[in-house]
């Protein structure tokens, strides 16, 4: 009973170092009651454990009289650290045997800590205050004793009222005890690390939200002291850039399947539309078979809606490439003039038909911006055939090329009913038809997103002012140039290495050589071969027939599909350009990839033209009769 009433905790153990008493304050001390504890080695009960380095109740030097004293690290039943001052007094029989021990035991853990606070803040206060990173010391047994003034900018707390709590609360209670196991090992081995390396790390500010956050350990010796000091740095920003670029890889690696599938899907639709345009277009020319009007008018609606659904697709390939940033363009100098005259003459049909007037005007006439050439006709393109489109009849349709400060502007004014602010925002919105999808105007919405995207792409930009009931200017600015130099290109020769066949007034008199293995596109170019009977038509439908025939047949003109089963177009190409034999042999690239032949470069690859799939049969026939007139000149 007197132990019971003694303030301090007052634990009795016999020889062997087990319970044999527990008093009521050693049960508020240790957290252990006198039924759990009565019978138990003490050391299992308040030991701090091996990761500490606390001499054990036995380990204490007693005097002659059997006593002694000092301040052990002991542990609570929930886990805690603690310092406790320990009276040690051994209790003999009188042959000099022990009896027991009565321990003495009180919790210092304040008194130790007010002289840790001091001890730390006399050394190191004033410098760690002026560091730019979060510090944070803790003494032996995990309590605060330093909370720099970055620490507490970056807890969201104050210094002071972090004095003396565990570290443990500046971490989410969910990684608690596993932190306080990790602190105790680092107090064992006490060596300058990186926390959690390759794990991920959070701290909890004082409104409890959470951040990542990188730590380094280091061990701090005063005197018998020993700390841990821990630098800390909000990694928030560079998680969210992080999570950011993961967000940018993941959606890339979509817009790039996409584009894949897209170019793949293109590539094998062409094909069929290959073979259903150019027997159309066939039917249409064949002088031997007359079409009358109503058959004349059917297929001109298969080749209409045939170029309507090679429209959509070039321009969801354009689309796809666009977003993904895979656009490949080739940026030179041009001349606005140049590209104008071409999509003129290509919209004047449209705009007669529509009852629309077109003029241009460009200031000065050798006016040159930096661009692709074949972009910049796509997007004037677009511009130009949109305003013929949504125009009156009776309208006009203006553009003005001229040089405005650091830019090139070229300008596209229509008097259509024009656009409202609504509309106006929602311009370049991919499928966004402005209300026009109700209307008899063909369209898919994305032509405007193409346009601005290669502008873009250019280096440029495109600009849109409307007033409705009046029409609408779309301006395209680019940077200048000065006027392109003339290439001094040798080109291939239009004469093969035996250019006339003496086959009389009725047989063929030029060799076409077709390199294709699709037996649609071959009947295809046979048909068309067939409309000019003074040429012969020799198909090889892989690579190696192909290098025979040149051999054997000694070609005029060469027509070269890109992809083959046993070889790449290219490949064959430069194979003919080192061979003298073949040097001089015109080639033109035929292809369905549209990203590849504009690709080709005619300087490089020794191509003279370039046709796509489906095949203009217009466009086809014209290089036939293009190579009849300049060898028949003088």
């Amino acid at each position: 009973m007197a132990f019971d009433e003694a303030p301090q905790a007052t634990i009795v153990v016999g020889p062997d170092w087990r319970v044999v008493h527990w008093g009521l304050a050693a049960e508020r001390l240790f957290g252990w009651t006198r039924s759990e504890a009565v019978g138990e080695v003490i050391d299992r009960l308040t030991d701090a454990g091996s990761n500490n380095a606390s001499p054990r109740l036995r380990d204490i030097a007693v005097d002659e009289a059997g006593r002694g004293r000092a301040v052990l690290m002991r542990r609570h039943m929930d886990g805690r650290l603690m310092h406790v001052e320990v009276a040690l007094q051994t209790v003999r029989d009188v042959a000099g045997a022990v009896r027991f021990h009565v321990a003495s035991k009180r919790d210092v853990s304040g008194e130790q800590l007010q002289r840790d606070v001091e001890l730390v803040d006399d050394r190191y206060r004033d410098l760690l205050d002026s560091v730019p990173d979060a510090i944070v010391i803790a003494n032996d047994v995990g309590s605060i004793v330093l909370f720099n003034v970055e620490a507490a900018r970056l807890f969201g707390v104050t210094a002071e009222s972090m004095i003396g709590k565990p570290v443990e609360c500046l971490i989410p209670e969910r990684f608690a005890r596993g932190h306080s196991r990790h602190r105790e090992r680092f107090g064992s081995q006490p060596e300058r690390r990186p926390m959690g390396s390759g794990l991920e790390l959070r701290g909890r500010r004082g409104d409890g939200s959470e951040f990542p956050v990188e730590v380094s350990l280091s061990p701090l010796r005063l005197g018998e002291r020993r700390f841990a000091m821990a630098a800390l740095r909000d990694l928030s920003e560079r998680v969210r850039l992080e999570e950011v670029q993961k967000a940018a890889d993941k959606a890339l690696l979509a817009s790039s399947a996409k584009t894949e599938f897209l170019s793949r899907m293109s590539h094998e639709l062409r094909t069929p539309l290959n073979a259903i345009m150019g027997f159309a277009q066939v039917l249409r020319v064949d002088a031997h078979r007359r079409l009358d009007e109503t058959q004349h008018h059917q297929v001109s609606q298969i080749l209409r809606a045939g170029r309507h659904l090679l429209a959509m697709m070039n321009d969801l390939l354009d689309l796809t490439r666009i977003e993904a940033g895979a656009l490949a363009l080739s940026v030179e100098s041009v001349g606005v003039a140049d590209v104008l005259d071409e999509v003129m003459a290509i919209c004047e049909q449209a705009a007669g038909d529509a009852g629309v007037t077109l003029d241009f005007a460009v200031h000065p006439v050798d006016l040159c911006v930096r661009a692709d050439r074949l972009r910049l006709r796509q997007v004037l393109l677009n511009l130009i055939t949109n305003a013929i489109k949504y125009n009156r009849r009776g309208g006009h349709v203006a553009v003005l090329s001229e040089r405005a400060g650091t830019e090139v502007r070229i300008a596209v004014r229509d008097t259509g009913e024009g656009l409202s602010r609504d509309q106006l925002e929602r311009l370049y919105r991919p499928f966004d038809r402005l209300g026009a999808e109700t209307g008899k105007v063909e369209g898919h919405g994305i032509g405007l997103v193409i346009a601005r995207g290669l502008a873009q792409g250019m280096g440029g930009r495109l600009g849109a002012e409307s007033t409705p009931g009046l029409g609408s200017t779309f301006t395209l600015f680019l940077a200048p140039e000065s006027s392109p130099a003339i290439p001094a290109t040798p080109e291939r020769s239009t004469a093969g290495p035996s250019m006339a066949t003496d086959g009389g007034a009725a047989g063929p008199r030029w060799c076409l050589l077709c390199v294709e293995d699709n037996e649609a596109n071959i009947e295809v170019v046979q048909a068309v071969v067939a409309l000019r009977p003074q040429w012969r038509l020799v198909v090889a439908r892989s690579g190696a027939q192909a290098v025979e025939w040149v051999s054997k047949a000694s070609p005029h003109l060469i027509l070269l599909d890109m992809h083959l089963p046993d070889t790449h177009g290219i490949e064959l190409a430069r194979r003919w350009a080192a061979d003298p034999a073949s040097a001089r042999i015109p080639l033109a690239a035929l292809s369905a990839d549209v990203t590849a032949v504009r690709a080709l470069s005619a300087a490089e690859q020794g191509f003279t033209r370039h046709f796509t799939k489906p095949l203009e049969v217009d466009l086809f026939l014209a290089w036939l009769d293009d190579f009849e007139r300049r060898i028949a000149q003088p």
